[in-house]
């Protein structure tokens, strides 16, 4: 996490060069989300589902490569951390508060998600839903990739 901070703060290249990643990654998953927009969804079977293992993987890899978490750690935390009081239980305390938000956030979005069900593969409404999203990761990828080119 310093490493990368560290890369990100000293270097305006390397900042720049992530947030052209970053743009060109959301334009791309913009278009693949309109071109898949119409597509039925595929009901797993148990037997197709990932393993507990592989999931936890997979989410932690996320959790580890997200660049915004990465930030926030770098840039805000440690504005709350005071040096000449024992570390570990301030760490302790933030991460508890961190983690109360986020999984707070993480049912809401479950709940959204389970509300959403009702939007049966291949409806008029999937599509609609589909398309709204991949016309806001387009155009947040375009914006983003304008405030890079600006350097605003």
């Amino acid at each position: 996490m310093v490493g990368i901070g560290g890369v990100l703060v000293a270097s305006s290249i390397g900042y720049a060069a992530l947030q052209l990643a970053g743009a060109a990654y959301l334009v791309h998953l913009g278009i693949k989300k309109w071109r898949t927009a119409s597509a039925p969804l595929q009901t797993a079977s148990r037997e197709s589902m990932p393993s507990p293992a592989s999931l936890f993987t997979q989410g932690m890899f996320v959790a580890l490569s997200n660049p915004k978490a990465i930030l926030f750690f770098l840039a805000l935390l440690p504005q709350f951390i005071q040096a000449n009081r024992p570390l570990l239980p301030q760490f302790a305390a933030l991460t508890s508060i961190l983690l109360a938000f986020s999984f707070s956030a993480l049912m809401g979005y479950s709940v959204l998600a389970r509300t959403g069900r009702r939007l049966a593969p291949g409806s008029a409404g999937l599509v609609a839903a589909n398309r709204i999203i991949a016309i806001v990761f387009v155009g947040l990828g375009v914006f983003m990739l304008a405030r890079a080119v600006t350097g605003r």
